[in-house]
């Protein structure tokens, strides 16, 4: 898709949340905080008060999105979450980057066994993986930054080779908290 302007998303373990209610200025941020809302009981609450559509005309205008956690997951096409009672599930996204996400891949026992299975399996697309306290900076539909504030937090890129997940480690910068 060609945009006249840059579209960027960061996906990271720290945001600050903003409003999405005014969508006329291309220097307001949007961030969501914590999408577990998105992915429990309210989601389809969320799609009829077309909060999917906001985020997408967000997109489209060029305004800098970005999340964490859950919101993180939710820019993705499909990602793994725990805002669903007694275990980690398999959650679509907005779908406005491609492949798949796993937040807090070094600080929750389940997340990366899960994710590779899932991704060797191909339930998951091929995807990134974040540190708690590491994150991605996309523009349109590139990295363009990795970043962590804590020196062995690192971020993946996930895919399958031959039935096996594979883990490839991405350069971060360190950068202050």
């Amino acid at each position: 898709m060609n945009r006249a302007h840059t579209t960027r998303i960061v996906v990271s373990q720290a945001s600050a949340l903003a409003s999405g209610n005014d969508l006329k200025h291309d220097s307001s941020p949007l961030a969501i905080s914590d999408a577990g809302v998105f992915f429990g009981r309210a989601r389809g609450y969320f799609q009829a008060q077309g909060i999917d559509v906001v985020l997408r005309k967000a997109w489209d205008k060029g305004i800098v999105l970005g999340g964490a956690s859950a919101g993180s997951i939710c820019w993705f096409e499909e990602g793994t979450t725990d805002s669903r009672p007694t275990e980690l599930t398999v959650v679509k996204g907005l779908g406005l980057l491609k492949g798949s996400h796993c937040p807090h891949y070094d600080r929750e026992k389940d997340r990366r066994p899960l994710y590779l299975k899932l991704v060797a399996s191909g339930e998951l697309k091929p995807g990134y993986a974040c540190d708690n306290d590491a994150g991605i900076y996309f523009e349109n539909d590139s990295v363009k930054r990795i970043v962590a504030t804590r020196a062995d937090a690192k971020v993946y890129y996930v895919s399958a080779v031959g039935g096996r997940a594979v883990e490839k480690p991405l350069d971060v910068e360190m950068i202050d908290p």
